[in-house]
């Protein structure tokens, strides 16, 4: 077990201002500042990733990237209601996977155009990406 650990550590980093970092906390520091810096923003090109090294790795295929380029079709949009669990993903109005898969006659071509309209636009309608955290007290008897 140990060894795996070792194996899956960053042990060098080069951070935004071309510094080199090998102490822990500041490959950590780095790496938030990394992300930090991208939140809020659009990033057009990520200025420390080396395309070189990328295409080095592996490659999508032509045929895989028109795949991913295709529109996204209404049964795709069903079989990804149909793969969550029925008791997951509570919504802002409260409403379970089940319930959506148990009224998908009713909202389905409303819940599609949405799906769809995400796509095409890249905008959410806010009241869909709202999430609600509860803090739940790690003592019994808070």
């Amino acid at each position: 077990m140990k060894e795996k650990r070792q194996q899956k550590q960053i042990i060098e980093l080069t951070s935004l201002t071309r510094q080199k970092l090998t102490d822990t906390k500041a490959i950590q520091e780095g790496i938030i500042q990394f992300y930090k810096s991208l939140m809020g923003t659009s990033a057009y090109s990520l200025p420390v990733v080396n395309k070189t090294t990328m295409s080095n790795g592996p490659v999508l295929s032509h045929h895989q990237q028109v795949e991913l380029c295709k529109e996204i079709t209404n049964q795709e949009i069903l079989e990804g209601l149909q793969s969550i669990g029925d008791d997951k993903a509570l919504g802002i109005d409260g409403f379970n996977a089940l319930f959506y898969k148990k009224s998908w006659p009713i909202i389905a071509e409303y819940t599609c155009a949405a799906v769809h309209e995400f796509f095409n636009t890249t905008s959410l309608y806010k009241a869909v990406s709202c999430i609600l955290i509860t803090l739940l007290p790690k003592v019994p008897n808070p």
